[in-house]
């Protein structure tokens, strides 16, 4: 495998979001220009790991950036969670015009007195 130059920062922050996922799922945007190691940064994390999902743009076909999600999402058919609050499922064909998704409401930048995941925050209203 190559030596990675400058690179164990950014490896030590993965391998922590990676040993903190036996609690709960993550995802991680690694972004930077063209040609500065990306790949070669996350091939190496991948090798010294179990099962890691990750999503690339294919010159053959449109990119399909959510790809790890659509997996995860066939190998469970259980929804996400968060702080214990299930996902909600919004199936196809939807008012977006969109693929099946999942979804959950959190007022965390207005307090809404029916709770902070409920849809509907009865305080807010659309002008």
């Amino acid at each position: 495998m190559m030596e990675l130059v400058e690179r164990e920062p950014a490896l030590q922050t993965l391998r922590l979001r990676l040993q903190s996922t036996s609690l709960c799922g993550h995802i991680v945007l690694v972004a930077g220009e063209a040609g500065v190691g990306k790949t070669s940064m996350l091939r190496a994390l991948a090798a010294t790991h179990g099962t890691v999902w990750w999503g690339a743009c294919d010159a053959l076909q449109t990119p399909h950036p959510l790809a790890p999600l659509l997996a995860r999402d066939a190998q469970n058919p259980q929804p996400p969670v968060l702080f214990n609050h299930p996902f909600h499922l919004v199936r196809s064909p939807n008012r977006y015009g969109v693929p099946a998704f999942y979804e959950l409401h959190l007022w965390v930048w207005e307090h809404n007195r029916d709770g902070i995941f409920n849809d509907w925050n009865p305080a807010v209203h659309c002008h």
